[in-house]
């Protein structure tokens, strides 16, 4: 299966952390790939984690406006890097570059999983609504961190 993910681009705390890894944990069995947004914190962790502990492919996807992404993520092995073309004027388009990325993430998943602050304005929560709208984000994987 073909597993999204989406969450903070703040760095985790420890405690979340283990969340984190604990999700990952119950979905190995299942997971074939593994899809990011490239983006600092949930991002890279997960990316990270699985490059670390399992065998998973991952695809990662970098938006058009390159701010806040973890250039590490390039080096990891089993993982195919999208870089999104910038489209028009997108390079100053505010939150257009991460839209358009968060839709490909929803496109390619067969299923999302979301680390969630709470917050009502974010690329996490934009995330989500669309993941809902494409009918791959279920309530049991939201997790609040």
């Amino acid at each position: 299966m073909k597993i999204g993910f989406t969450g903070t681009r703040h760095a985790l705390e420890f405690h979340q952390q283990q969340l984190v890894e604990s999700v990952l944990v119950s979905l190995l069995p299942t997971m074939t790939y593994a899809i990011t947004g490239a983006c600092l914190g949930i991002d890279a962790f997960v990316a990270k984690w699985l490059a670390k502990n399992s065998d998973v492919q991952q695809i990662i996807i970098v938006p058009a406006k390159r701010e806040a992404i973890d250039t590490t993520l390039y080096a990891l092995p089993r993982a195919v890097i999208i870089e999104m073309p910038v489209v028009g004027d997108e390079s100053r388009n505010g939150s257009l570059p991460y839209r358009r990325r968060n839709e490909k993430i929803v496109e390619l998943s067969d299923r999302l999983v979301a680390f969630y602050k709470g917050n009502v304005k974010s690329g996490t929560k934009m995330t989500m609504n669309i993941g809902e709208r494409a009918g791959i984000l279920s309530p049991s994987d939201i997790h609040k961190i």
